[in-house]
């Protein structure tokens, strides 16, 4: 269930990044224009980045989205929406 009555919180999500020819390291850089990217990993496996991902609303998600896809190097995206955080740990390391 998405909640919709609180104005005062955002949608969040989690953008899957495959990319092709370009560097975790030039994604990254591009990527740290974009203020609603909070956290960009890079990973192992079938896809190259997840970024954690903040706006207003949906239709501010999709923007972030089409932006990212549109980046030289990435080949896909794949959105999930964050239906409801169950916990957050702060910073222990």
């Amino acid at each position: 269930t998405i909640r919709r009555g609180n104005r005062g919180a955002e949608v969040q999500a989690y953008l899957l990044v495959s990319a092709t020819g370009a560097s975790h390291d030039t994604l990254a850089v591009a990527l740290q224009a974009f203020p609603e990217v909070r956290v960009c990993d890079s990973v192992s496996g079938e896809l190259d980045l997840i970024l954690q991902v903040h706006a207003r609303d949906i239709p501010g998600i999709d923007r972030i989205r089409a932006a990212v896809a549109a980046l030289p190097g990435v080949a896909r995206t794949r959105t999930a929406l964050v239906m409801q955080t169950r916990f957050q740990r702060g910073d222990r390391f």
